[in-house]
């Protein structure tokens, strides 16, 4: 299955000024050999030879990131570089503050323009401060200082920002709480993470498989909830970012700019002109592709063989990361496969259903989830067989037998190609909970010749 590219995007660290030290910081090379700051036209021609480079690459729009360090720092240079790239065409603004010098100006005029607004938060205090600790000076409890300054900000914000949590393996286990925590305080959109630099153990590996099987069954269970009383979204699902599919380490659309003007394939060795090799251009001459396509290649090759997908760990972060503190990357790709299997494992089915409740759920007028079909069975009907290889002529089938007047039933669907008849079946699953009926599902394949070798229900 060729791979969905996610967007383009620019990490531009404009400053690596930051007032704490959190124990897995992914900027640790940035914040390194002194306090450094870019000028506003610095930032604006960083932002600019990116979007030209994604305009001439064929890609587009380009999420430009401002971050350090903490963005907020530089607030009055963050409100100038905003001011002046928001105006720019096909370039999105994302800023990520920890929450500390967040207040009512700062959210306020960011929200109002445009800007996409997360703050870091790991879930209730004793999860947040595991990891997010205040440098010289700075509040006893980061958790209390970032939640003094939300309850400040009108109700509403709060919905308009993203939390975005970091999970490690000694923290992991409090994950799908933590969700729900944040749900609590008024967050309609969250974000996990995990610690991608750190290298999993057997015991951390199957400490995450449970936790990940706890936030399938909470989840699961909310989701038939909203099916039920005719909700038609499902629950928002915080590891979507990371939840592409699969993706080859040459696919990664990230670059990154360090605060001494060197463009990178990743943040992780983001740190001044860098060894060669590293830097893929600067601010005086823009993006080289060539030696982009050369930095992504040699991620490629260590990669191969490891089936690797990008369930939550991005490739080149870890290749890269490996690389810098001057160890094997082969070995930190392989850990990184074996935390995105379980991933994979645990999610994958999930991450299928909405798949499919994306892909088969959309078309007005014939049977979504905020539509009744066109045509409906007139009469109640106990059992239906369709056809799987056409899934929107398919699909319409089945809504005609799921809103026929008598709920429930059985419902078989033959075809050769058994990923159409799992979806087919699964988008009928999704539709039959919001409807109220119960239903049996048998899915039939057929072999060479029509012949049908297989039978499963469901």
């Amino acid at each position: 299955m060729k791979p969905v590219l996610p967007p383009p995007t620019l990490e531009l660290y404009f400053t690596n000024r930051c007032n704490l030290d959190c124990a897995y910081c992914s900027s640790r090379a940035v914040k390194a050999g002194g306090a450094r700051t870019m000028s506003l036209e610095e930032i604006v021609r960083g932002a600019d030879l990116a979007l030209d480079y994604v305009r001439r690459a064929g890609g587009g729009p380009l999420t430009v990131g401002l971050t350090g360090g903490e963005p907020l720092v530089e607030f009055p240079l963050l409100r100038r570089a905003v001011e002046t790239l928001r105006r720019r065409r096909g370039l999105h603004l994302h800023v990520c503050t920890n929450g500390t010098l967040l207040d009512r100006e700062k959210a306020g005029f960011l929200l109002d323009s445009g800007v996409e607004l997360d703050v870091s938060l790991d879930g209730p205090a004793a999860l947040h401060d595991r990891n997010r600790r205040a440098g010289p000076g700075g509040p006893r409890s980061v958790f209390a200082a970032v939640l003094r300054n939300l309850e400040a900000l009108p109700p509403s914000w709060t919905g308009r920002m993203r939390a975005v949590s970091t999970f490690d393996s000694r923290t992991i286990a409090g994950a799908a709480g933590a969700l729900e925590f944040l749900r609590d305080l008024g967050f309609r959109h969250a974000g996990f993470g995990i610690d991608i630099y750190e290298n999993w153990s057997r015991r951390d590996l199957g400490r995450l498989a449970g936790t990940l099987a706890l936030f399938r069954r909470r989840y699961t269970g909310a989701w038939l909830s909203a099916l039920r009383s005719r909700r038609p979204d499902p629950p928002p699902f915080p590891f979507e970012d990371g939840l592409g599919g699969s993706l080859r380490p040459e696919d990664s659309r990230e670059l990154s700019l360090s605060v001494d003007g060197y463009f990178f394939p990743s943040d992780t060795v983001c740190r001044g002109p860098g060894r060669p090799g590293w830097t893929v251009g600067d601010l005086r001459t823009g993006i080289d592709p060539s030696l982009l396509s050369k930095a992504r290649a040699r991620v490629s090759r260590a990669a191969s063989g490891l089936g690797f997908s990008n369930w939550i760990i991005p490739p080149a972060d870890r290749y890269w990361q490996a690389v810098f503190r001057g160890a094997d990357p082969v070995v930190s790709l392989a850990n990184a496969a074996e935390v995105s299997a379980v991933f994979g494992r645990e999610l994958g089915g999930l991450l299928e259903a909405r798949r499919t409740l994306d892909s088969l759920a959309t078309e007005p007028g014939f049977g979504d989830f905020s539509h009744r079909p066109r045509y409906a069975a007139p009469r109640g009907v106990g059992s239906f067989a369709s056809a799987a290889e056409r899934l929107a002529e398919a699909r319409r089938g089945v809504d005609y037998f799921l809103h026929s007047p008598a709920r429930g039933g059985r419902l078989t669907l033959e075809g050769a190609d058994g990923e159409s008849s799992r979806r087919l079946a699964l988008y009928a699953l999704l539709k039959a909970a919001r409807l109220g009926g119960p239903l049996k599902v048998a899915l039939r394949r057929q072999g060479p010749g029509g012949r049908r070798y297989g039978k499963i229900e469901g």
